[in-house]
């Protein structure tokens, strides 16, 4: 289920995982080749410098590696191995890798919609219930306008605000 490339010391593509021509496939329009045609190709087609992945990949102990690269508009994620063979013998890299430019878009959203619910509790009174209606947490504001401690209103109903009658 997961993208495995395999790339000789030379660095030539020598296997693609049946997962990994799928999902080129998906983005062939960005590649210079097809993706039926990327076995036997140099890891180069892939990057802009080459000569700095290949200075990583040269020597097996820069790795494991992982990067982010662009190709377009997507980004891709590569987790980067030495693959030795039966006598320690250095012959590659092995890589998994994945399309994360949606992963990555989403990161970013989280982290502004976090930064704005932290505004939110520095400049407002919150409080936080679980479905039932019992107070899981409440914000200093929160506390210090009603005139309580959390431990005095975790876990209670949020009933005990408003009259009884209400």
């Amino acid at each position: 289920p997961i993208n495995v490339m395999w790339a000789d010391k030379e660095c030539v593509i020598r296997y693609l995982n049946a997962a990994s021509v799928r999902t080129l496939e998906t983005i062939e329009h960005l590649l210079p080749v097809k993706a039926s045609q990327v076995v036997g190709q140099s890891i180069d087609i892939f990057h802009k410098h080459p000569e700095h992945q290949r200075r990583i990949l040269a020597d097996p102990r820069n790795l494991p590696h992982k990067a982010v690269i662009t190709l377009g508009p997507e980004k891709l994620e590569l987790n980067v191995n030495a693959i030795r063979g039966d006598r320690g013998e250095h012959l590659g890299a092995m890589v998994t890798w994945a399309v994360v430019t949606e992963k990555l878009a989403l990161e970013v959203t989280n982290v502004d919609y976090a930064g704005q619910i932290q505004a939110i509790g520095k400049t407002q009174a919150v409080i936080a219930f679980d479905l039932e209606g019992k107070v899981l947490d409440a914000n200093a504001n929160f506390l210090n306008a009603l005139g309580y401690t959390l431990d005095e209103i975790k876990g209670r109903l949020h009933g005990m605000f408003v009259d009884d009658e209400y």
